[in-house]
């Protein structure tokens, strides 16, 4: 885009309704997209708006967020009797509800409204809802590139933050375990071939998941069979992982640094103003006890979290997105833990059993580890020397494998993300945390955030136990008692969970709003108004590729060349035409809500 077109498109003032990382990165992305553009003196000013008292303060306490190419499918839209099916099928089985839950008349009504609203227009079909996975899965990979050039472009953020980018394993033992594992390998395979990647999804043995992961000795060896074998099935995609909260605020210091963009916390949207035109001509918002105007026709506007319902209330949104819950917990790994080298899994992968389980360890180096990363020269470092083992950067199986004659100083630096070896960090090194999130259940219509929900509680036992069964050792450690072993129903080894033992471990419910059609809306809803809303799940993922989106649509670049790493234009041009926000709604010339 040229510096002409850049400068008579400059908005006098853009206003981003949300500090979550949705609002944080479409803010880095808007600043990044002038200064290469035009240079830093054409940035327009922004000023990103949240109720909340600091930025992303509704994220997930242990943040470790999991990222993968298919991280969009879980999401993906389903049919009539798919949602049908997941709302009558036990949880086990692969349903959505919680075991024991009773619908009241409200969630009947819901759940009705919900299912009867999917599979219109883009996936009535088995085909249509091919076509849609795989714009999906495409957007996926899209924003796999795009973390990676995340990273490239800030390093020492990338590195505190703990992102990771490796492949990640899925593990099925669902009854139709086989089927969709190997449908995972030939759908990346085949959309992957569009990035140039010759294999980039692959079935594994249990014996090979063990020899590039032997922490999760544990969980396999108690699942064998007679004759010795895994009865799952187990896949290798790429992936990756990252720290949210640290994003967040890294990135919240990035865009104050860069002087172009504020913060305004404590404040609530609760009203928006439209010009006869059609525009937005302002928002009402309530803050320091009174309720305000603010803005004009000539700002633009985004809302990035929680505004969708707002809109829709005003009358430009279709529909509510849908309240499904999520739970986590976080395993908090201290440094004794890691100096005792007692094993836990240092990679992300997902578990589809129950669930689907998302194990999401990050590791956040100190300070001091990059600062002697900066002057560490392998031909004079000496693994044995008593500095070295003060220090405890490293961990023993690393020390004693070193050759500085084969050796890669990239393995050991988080700043570079496509070779770092996790496995070879020590204790001094930094910080680890494990999030185990996953279970999604139906609430009910009010979005259940509290602990003591009973489908929360289900959920987050099971998660403890999980993670008990993936990580005996380090769970014994952290919880500071011998885990309680009993035997399922399936002759399985399983392990009894306490309310104590759940609430040491940080726990976690919130809401994962998402359309019925499995797919975010993200675009223009008016001339001077853009929406992202209702990523559900995958929100992390693919944020980078939503925010780039919003950010080249403000800049007023046409739909048709937007560019998304090496995604193809008629592919990104098949993405927008799936998550167009306005379905031709007529807003009144005021709304304020209720």
């Amino acid at each position: 885009m040229s510096q002409h077109n850049l400068l008579a498109n400059r908005p006098q003032k853009i206003y981003i309704i949300g500090a979550g990382i949705a609002g944080l990165l479409t803010a880095d992305a808007i600043v990044e997209l002038y200064k290469q553009q035009s240079g830093s003196a054409f940035i327009p000013s922004i000023e990103v708006l949240d109720q909340a008292p600091q930025v992303a303060d509704k994220l997930t306490r242990g943040n470790g967020r999991s990222m993968a190419v298919t991280e969009g499918l879980i999401a993906s839209g389903a049919m009539r009797e798919e949602l049908e099916a997941a709302f009558r099928t036990p949880v086990a089985a692969g349903g959505m509800v919680y075991p024991g839950f009773v619908p009241t008349a409200a969630d009947e009504a819901a759940i009705a409204t919900y299912i009867s609203g999917a599979g219109t227009a883009l996936n009535d079909t088995a085909i249509a809802t091919q076509l849609q996975n795989d714009a999906l899965l495409r957007f996926g990979f899209a924003n796999y590139e795009l973390w990676q050039a995340f990273a490239r472009r800030n390093p020492d953020i990338a590195a505190k933050a703990g992102l990771q980018m490796d492949k990640k394993f899925r593990v099925y033992e669902c009854a139709n375990a086989r089927e969709r594992a190997q449908r995972e390998v030939a759908h990346l395979n085949r959309i992957g071939a569009e990035f140039g990647y010759d294999t980039c999804g692959r079935l594994l043995d249990y014996q090979d998941v063990l020899a590039l992961d032997p922490s999760l000795q544990p969980y396999f060896s108690d699942r064998l069979d007679e004759q010795g074998q895994f009865p799952g099935w187990i896949t290798l995609q790429p992936g990756g992982v990252v720290n949210g909260k640290i994003l967040a605020e890294a990135l919240e210091k990035k865009l104050v640094d860069s002087g172009k963009v504020t913060f305004t916390y404590n404040v609530k949207v609760c009203g928006v103003t439209w010009t006869h035109g059609g525009q937005l001509d302002g928002l009402t918002v309530f803050k320091a006890g009174a309720q305000v105007h603010i803005g004009s026709c000539s700002d633009q506007f985004i809302f990035t979290t929680g505004g969708e319902r707002l809109l829709n209330q005003a009358g430009v949104m279709p529909q509510e997105t849908f309240p499904i819950a999520g739970a986590t917990i976080t395993i908090p790994v201290d440094e004794e833990i890691v100096r005792q080298e007692i094993p836990f899994s240092r990679k992300s992968w997902k578990q589809d059993g129950i669930g689907p389980v998302v194990i999401s360890p990050t590791f956040c180096p100190s300070d001091r580890y990059l600062a002697f990363l900066d002057v560490f020269d392998p031909v004079s470092f000496d693994p044995a020397a008593p500095e070295v083992q003060v220090r405890e950067f490293f961990s023993s199986q690393f020390l004693a494998a070193f050759d500085a004659k084969t050796f890669d100083p990239k393995t050991i630096d988080p700043r570079v993300i496509e070779s770092f070896d996790p496995n070879a960090m020590g204790a001094k090194a930094g910080r680890w945390e494990i999030r185990v999130g996953g279970l999604k259940f139906y609430p009910g219509k009010t979005e259940a955030l509290d602990l003591d929900h009973t489908g929360a509680r289900w959920a987050l036992a099971e998660l403890v136990r999980k993670a008990m069964e993936f990580m005996p050792e380090l769970m014994a450690q952290v919880l500071g008692h011998d885990l309680t072993a009993i035997v399922d129903q399936q002759g399985k080894r399983t392990y009894q969970v306490t309310a104590e033992d759940i609430a040491q471990l940080q726990p976690w419910t919130g809401g994962r709003p998402m359309y019925n059609h499995g797919m975010a809306a993200v675009g223009a809803f008016c001339d001077n108004g853009f929406l992202l809303a209702g990523t559900g799940s995958w929100g992390m993922a693919c944020g980078l590729g939503n925010a780039a989106i919003v950010a080249q649509l403000v800049a007023s670049v046409p739909p048709a060349q937007i560019q998304l790493g090496q995604m193809a234009t008629c592919w990104v041009v098949d993405y927008l035409e799936r998550v167009r926000p306005l379905h031709q709604a007529t807003p009144a010339l005021a709304f304020t809500a209720g």
